[in-house]
Order: C-alpha cells, then sequence, then structure tokens
C-alpha cells in the first residue's frame, strides 16, 4: 500500500491514544513512519523528521542503536517471551542484579511492569497490602501532590491532579488527599490529620514534567521524605519527571538541583516506583527495600506445609489463594479421604474462623462441601500466616 491508503485505512481501523478524533480524520492526512535511524524519522513518502520528542520519552538511545537491535535479536534467537509467573529467565535475573548494583544502597529488590501507569498502580497495591499484611487494613489513603500526573489507568489517575485530562473519570477514581506543591506544612498537617489511614505519599521527584516542568523547592524531596519516615508512612518516588523532560529540565533547572538531592533520598526510601527506558521497548523496573519484600516470604508453620505436601490416592494438589481465603484440593477421586485427611492435619487448630474449601475433579468442575470443622482449622492457620 502507498502512504495515501495507509492513511485512510488508518482512519477507518486505528483508535489513536490523546488524540481528538474527528480532527484526527477532518485534518491533513496522518504521517505514516516507514523506517528510523539515530535521531530521525522517515515516512512511507521519503520525507525525514527529527524525533524531537524521543518517540514520546521511550527511545533515549536513538533508532536503531546497534547494540541494542543487536541484543534483540539474539534474545529472540533464544526465547521472545515467558511468564515470570512460577518461573524466571537470565536476562530479568542480571538486569535486576545490576539495577540492584547502581541503586542508591537499600533499593535491592526489582519489580518488572511494562509501563508507567502500571508500575503506579503496583506501587500502590504493594504499599496498601504490606500494611494489611501487617495488621492495618484500614490505610487505604494516598497523598499526591496537586497537579501531578502518573498515568491514565484507574489508581494512577487517582493520584493524580490535573482535572484538565481525567476530570470525565471522576466518578470511577477513588479519593486522594492532595497538597500543594512545595508546602512541607500542610503535608505535615496532613498526615497529623489521617496518617493512619494513609498508606503512601506519592510524588514526582524535583519537577511536575505534565503540569508545565513545575520546579519544586530545593530541599523539597528531603522533607517530604523526613516527614514520611517521622509519621511512619510508605514514601513512592515515580521518576518519569527526570528522565522523560530530560531536555526541558537541564534547561531550567538550576545547577543546585543536581541529583544529589534525589539519590540522598532514595536512600532512605521505602518504596520506588522507577522508570527505565530502552532504545526499543519500554521496561519500567520498581525497586523496593528488602523489608517490604519480607512479609511475602514469610515462613508457613509445619500445618500448612504438610497440607501442601499431602500425598494420597486420587490427590492431585493442594493449592491455597493468595488472601488465604480458600484452599482447593484438586482430587480425582477419594474426596472423603481427602477431605479427612487434610482435617486431621489440622486438628491442632483450634481457632473458630471461616473459609472456603474445594474439592476439585481433574476436569476442572468443582463442587464446595460443608466441612465447617476442616474450614475452622485451615482458617485459622491462613490467618495466623497473614498476620505474622
Amino acid at each position: 500500500m502507498d502512504s495515501s491508503e495507509l492513511a485512510a485505512l488508518d482512519r477507518r481501523v486505528l483508535w489513536h491514544p490523546f488524540t481528538q478524533q474527528r480532527g484526527w480524520e477532518d485534518e491533513e492526512p496522518p504521517v505514516v513512519i516507514a523506517s528510523a535511524q539515530g535521531t530521525n524519522l522517515v515516512d512511507a513518502d521519503g520525507r525525514t523528521y527529527i524525533d524531537g520528542v524521543s518517540s514520546l520519552w521511550c527511545n533515549i538511545h536513538g533508532h536503531r542503536h546497534p547494540a541494542l537491535d543487536q541484543a534483540v535479536r539474539d534474545q529472540l534467537d533464544r526465547v521472545a517471551h515467558t511468564t515470570m509467573l512460577g518461573l524466571s529467565h537470565e536476562p530479568a535475573i542480571e538486569l535486576a542484579a545490576r539495577l540492584v548494583e547502581l541503586a542508591p544502597h537499600g533499593l535491592s529488590r526489582v519489580f518488572y511492569s511494562d509501563s508507567g501507569s502500571t508500575a503506579v498502580e503496583v506501587a500502590l497495591k504493594m504499599a496498601f497490602q504490606q500494611w494489611a499484611h501487617r495488621g492495618q487494613p484500614q490505610r487505604t489513603k494516598f497523598v499526591c501532590l496537586r497537579n501531578a500526573y502518573h498515568g491514565d489507568t484507574i489508581g494512577s489517575v487517582s493520584v493524580g491532579g490535573i482535572d484538565l485530562f481525567h476530570s470525565l473519570y471522576r466518578p470511577l477514581l477513588f479519593d486522594a488527599l492532595q497538597v500543594e506543591p512545595g508546602d512541607v506544612p500542610q503535608l505535615v498537617n496532613t498526615l497529623r490529620a489521617h496518617g493512619d489511614e494513609v498508606a503512601a505519599v506519592i510524588v514526582e521527584p524535583l519537577v511536575q514534567g505534565a503540569a508545565g516542568i513545575l520546579l519544586q523547592p530545593e530541599g523539597y524531596l528531603r522533607a517530604v521524605r523526613a516527614v514520611t519516615r517521622e509519621h511512619g508512612i510508605r514514601l513512592v518516588i515515580v521518576t518519569p519527571s527526570l528522565t522523560v523532560p530530560t531536555h526541558q529540565a537541564r534547561e531550567v533547572l538550576p545547577k543546585k538541583y543536581d541529583r544529589a538531592d534525589v539519590l540522598h533520598t532514595l536512600q532512605r526510601t521505602s518504596l520506588l516506583a522507577a522508570t527505565c527506558f530502552s532504545g526499543n521497548f519500554d521496561l519500567f523496573p520498581e525497586m523496593f527495600q528488602d523489608k517490604l519484600h519480607q512479609p511475602y516470604r514469610q515462613q508457613l508453620v509445619p500445618g500448612m506445609e504438610r497440607c501442601l505436601n499431602l500425598r494420597l490416592p486420587g490427590l492431585l494438589g493442594v493449592a491455597i489463594s493468595g488472601s488465604g481465603s480458600s484452599v482447593i484440593a484438586f482430587a480425582t477421586s477419594d474426596e472423603m479421604r481427602v477431605a479427612e485427611e487434610l482435617q486431621r492435619i489440622f486438628t491442632v487448630e483450634g481457632v473458630q474462623t471461616e473459609t472456603t474449601f474445594t474439592l476439585a475433579d481433574n476436569n476442572g468442575a468443582s463442587v464446595t462441601r460443608e466441612l465447617i470443622p476442616l474450614m475452622e482449622r485451615i482458617g485459622a492457620v491462613l490467618q495466623k500466616l497473614e498476620k505474622s
């Protein structure tokens, strides 16, 4: 197809993000990119353009960088994708180790995300979940800055502050506590009033990019960390404002705004939703202090280990939900024997509670059993595990 055919087909089948659709369809034909090299883009008609926004700031090393392209080809010759759910692979391990080596001391765990919005969602959920693990599930609020921008998914919009972008979606959002950027006393007062409800404070460091390259006062980030530390509240630092508008920031940031302020703060940060860009693909590693990871790797109590390792004729295996609200035994036969054995294992646990126990056959069909004594015992163990 030539460029005019591609443009016509684009208008019929594509929905472009952050684009006024009527204008897109009525104005001059779209620029259809065919190739790129270094800082230049080439359209389907051979015209060359300077990629002044680095493909929306995701291509900081230029197009077709030979080292990056070769690394992609080498990886494709081995495997293009494999899940991180229960598996791992060499590039993920090596990159995480290198990031930990380069990061400020204390940021020792890496969690991979695939977009900035997703990275923020993960950070919000982890901030809440670690409090829930510690018996404080009432901490459901987040403190954010006015004119903040953290992405376009529901959670990241909820902790944003630019109504021009997101006012339409207000009915879908959760309420956040907004404070004025640079106003440390207001942050202090907000945490004094709502501290036992707050899961985390989330900020862009030094400069708020989408808000118009708004600079924060010198030392503000250090002060925010000191305040959150005083109140025992997690701090989420979202770093696109350092890496995205780099060319603008270099022009407007005075010399006194060097990386020292950010690094000083990151060394004391409980949780960091970080952004990393490559020359070909977006990658958003998030780095955390090890103490936030600790609750997720608690030892199972002996009874639960025996439950998971139970071997019986007809029993394929036992699974426990992440929330601890359900236990599933996959059995092909002798369901009652399986139930009796599980009950025997947990007889020593006598705390009364409720959960759901399901026996699933080998075809995936399941039947919920009213095994209250067993549920009381299994639920007690799970409850103890969550609180430990």
